[in-house]
């Protein structure tokens, strides 16, 4: 069955939900116990205070007992039966108390613990036998026997003494029974509190486990995606999303390698198509320049005024035809990765000073000035001179192209690290932001008033980006509005020993990881 994310996120939730009713049922189990733990403390207590209340019944009837075998063994008290009646009828009222006490003891959960269990049925053998001596002394006291009473009463200091022996032993073992359950209900309780934050904390580990389960699922199918769009974007047809999940990015994954293998053969037959037709107008655009060079000698015969001024149209637009012919040519080489880089030592400052003299007409012309800055020491860079010279040509006449009269061109170059960076500054109106982005791309062009008056062909920057990546290096721009653009590129240092070795043609070259502006 496929795992959709619908399905994923159901199975979390199901997972999540049968975790919390069995952390409910765990919770409430242990409240339950918790609950009949302090309810067993509640009646310890309480059975405390009762063998304490019937340690005072008895210590009561011990009193008026004692006070009676006294009375009968100094011979004060005469044997009355009205005076034995009385003080048989107390002492059965607080037998019965102290039985009554005794039984609800009995009968409680504390009372059937072992320990309070065998303590109790020693204070009743002891109880028995105290009055089994005075209730035989009373019986005879009603048979006017008083001297064998008083023989009687003789006895009853060896049960007595067991018995308060008995008391204190049920007192001491009630006491220490009763401070253990209610220890082992604090411990319970402190227990089922660490129990319970043990049990959601793993809880909101579960769910924060499952949450970022699927979280790093998605994530991780989107960052394959979104690469391979990104390469797409960058122009590389090659890269394949492979997603081993079975689920509806698994579908989109498969749509966009059928789609981005797609665009990849169109990619292809264009640049093709390109090179072929550009190649193939070569030969025409040369002869139809001849042509016109001819024409423009006087050949075969001199020409009027108007006559040149038409064929001066014509030879212009050749040029700009050739000039795009073979702008095309060069960009689906360097796309194609099939261009020729020779690097070498290559003095970057002369490279400048030799083609600042080559614009010097135009220059002239509109009134600019051109600066340079470099230190003296500036080391040489590995470059391809001709395409060294083809990167900052390009540059440098758009530099001249989109200043305006009487204004400065500045021309920088320092040292990096193990890179030297050229830059170019005009002081044209800049670059709006949103074009930024997109200024190397093929066939773009700024729609403002930069470009109302000077129009190229959209592919020199591109030319100028492959050419600088191709050397190991970056490229980028900055702008405001209004002050002007600066294009700065990095080329290695010629003693660097990881710099690119010479291409042949055929050979690919790996491509700088564009800059960030």
């Amino acid at each position: 069955m496929r795992m959709t994310i619908g399905r994923k996120a159901l199975l979390g939730h199901l997972l999540m939900v049968g975790g919390v009713i069995a952390a409910a049922l765990w919770i409430f189990n242990d409240l339950r116990r918790m609950d009949d733990s302090v309810s067993r403390a509640a009646d310890a207590q309480e059975q405390v205070i009762r063998i304490n209340r019937i340690s005072e019944v008895i210590a009561s009837i011990r009193r008026s007992r004692g006070l009676q075998v006294s009375f009968y063994q100094l011979g004060t008290l005469p044997p009355s039966a009205a005076d034995m009646e009385e003080i048989g009828r107390s002492v059965r009222e607080r037998r019965a108390l102290r039985d009554s006490l005794l039984e609800e003891v009995n009968i409680s959960r504390f009372g059937s613990r072992p320990a309070i269990r065998t303590s109790m049925e020693k204070l009743r053998l002891a109880v028995r036998d105290l009055d089994a001596v005075f209730d035989e002394a009373e019986r005879l006291i009603r048979a006017g026997l008083p001297d064998e009473a008083v023989h009687m009463f003789s006895r009853y200091h060896e049960p007595d003494q067991e018995l308060a022996d008995a008391l204190r032993a049920l007192q001491e073992q009630a006491q220490a029974e009763a401070q253990s359950i209610v220890a082992a209900s604090a411990e319970f309780r402190e227990q089922f509190v660490r129990r319970s934050g043990v049990v959601l904390g793993g809880m909101l580990l579960l769910m924060m486990a499952m949450v970022l389960l699927l979280g790093h699922s998605i994530k991780r199918s989107t960052n394959e995606i979104s690469a391979a769009l990104s390469a797409v974007a960058e122009g590389d047809f090659a890269q394949r999303v492979s997603i081993a999940t079975r689920d509806e990015f698994a579908e989109l994954a498969e749509g966009l390698n059928a789609t981005v293998a797609k665009l990849g053969e169109l990619d292809a037959l264009k640049a093709d198509f390109l090179s072929k037709v550009s190649h193939d107008l070569r030969t025409p655009i040369a002869s139809l320049k001849q042509a016109a060079e001819l024409l423009n000698d006087g050949i075969p015969s001199p020409l009027t005024e108007d006559q040149k001024e038409i064929l001066q149209i014509i030879r212009s637009n050749a040029k700009r035809l050739g000039d795009l012919i073979n702008d095309l040519l060069d960009t689906a080489k360097l796309e194609a990765r099939r261009v020729e880089i020779q690097p070498e030592p290559t003095d970057v400052r002369d490279l400048i000073r030799r083609l600042v003299k080559s614009v010097t007409p135009l220059v002239t012309e509109k009134r600019l000035r051109i600066t340079m800055k470099s230190p003296p020491d500036l080391p040489l860079v590995q470059a391809d001179p001709v395409r060294l010279e083809q990167v900052l040509m390009n540059l440098l006449s758009n530099a001249v192209k989109f200043t305006p009269e009487g204004r400065e061109i500045a021309l920088l170059c320092q040292q990096e690290g193990e890179m030297v960076r050229c830059s170019v500054r005009d002081a044209g109106i800049g670059i709006p932001p949103e074009d930024l982005p997109h200024i190397f791309d093929k066939f773009y062009q700024v729609r403002s008033s930069r470009t109302s008056k000077t129009k190229g062909t959209g592919l020199g920057l591109t030319i100028v980006k492959h050419l600088v990546e191709a050397h190991g290096g970056k490229i980028g721009v900055e702008s405001v509005v209004g002050e002007g653009a600066t294009f700065s590129f990095t080329m290695p240092i010629a003693d660097r020993p990881d710099v690119p070795s010479p291409k042949t043609k055929g050979e690919p070259y790996e491509r700088a990881a564009p800059p960030d502006h």
